[in-house]
């Protein structure tokens, strides 16, 4: 892959290129190794969104289950508070 190294050799002599030629070489391998990195971390920033996206999708479904748990549990309380006492049957009850 061409970089921006190869465009500023374009610009210098031959003679340029061979008194330079180590820095030359380690600027390359650090070009290399920069656009090898930026590729890892575009993978790894897809990945994190993806889970961030199934994270919030559970906080969501998480989220719906305790209210409806929340709702069920009026329901018990409100169907426990409405039945009357003589509803039950006598043998629930201690008799002295």
């Amino acid at each position: 892959m061409k970089g921006e190294i190869d465009n500023i050799l374009k610009t210098l002599s031959p003679e340029e290129i061979e008194q330079h030629k180590a820095l030359i070489e380690e600027c390359k391998k650090r070009e290399a190794s920069i656009i090898e990195n930026g590729q890892i971390l575009r993978e790894k920033i897809h990945r994190l969104s993806n889970i961030s996206q199934k994270i919030i999708e559970d906080i969501k479904n998480i989220h719906q289950t305790t209210m409806e748990l929340e709702e069920l549990s009026h329901k018990m309380d409100r169907n426990i508070h409405s039945s009357p006492l003589e509803a039950i049957s006598d043998e629930f009850f201690f008799h002295a």
